[in-house]
Formats: C-alpha cells, structure tokens, sequence
C-alpha cells in the first residue's frame, strides 16, 4: 500500500497563525481521517517576523524554545521538517 493511502500533511490559515498538520486514517471507521497538529506559525505584524509553536501533551500550544522566532516563514519550516528535538515528528 502507498503511504498517501496512510498519511497526508495539511495546513490551515485563521488570521495570523498557520497550523500545519498531519493527516492519518481513522480506525473506525477507517474512510475517515484524523488530524494531528504538527506546528503552528503566528505572524507578528508589529515585529514583522514569525513565531513557532509546538504542542505538548497537555495539547496547548507553547513556544519552540530552539528557534521561538524567524524573519522568514521557510526558515522555521525548515526547522520542523529537520525536527532536531523530536518534538513535531516524535
């Protein structure tokens, strides 16, 4: 089986934030799909840059210590796709 069959990657824009997520088929029933918050990225218009957040367990958003803020929406993309502290992929 393909691995789109089994995962899909999302995002949503409200407002300033972007929420990147993941997208996994449901158990039951399994033609349904779920979705898993990976980051969201706020844009601070009075600061113009970016700002990162990851989810914990408690499933509130917190900021990203390694790299809170960016200049450049990529840069903290790039940061989540690398993932140096396991903490949006696991």
């Amino acid at each position: 089986m393909h691995v789109r069959n089994k995962v899909r990657m999302g995002f949503r824009i409200t407002g300033h934030d972007v929420i990147l997520f993941e997208e996994r088929p449901a158990y039951r029933p399994p033609h349904e799909w779920c979705e898993y918050p990976v980051a969201k990225f706020t844009f601070v218009r009075t600061r113009r840059l970016w700002r990162l957040s990851c989810r914990h367990r408690d499933l509130k958003w917190h900021e990203y210590q390694r790299m809170p803020t960016a200049g450049e929406f990529d840069i903290l993309l790039k940061e989540v796709d690398a993932d140096p502290t396991h903490i949006f992929w696991g």
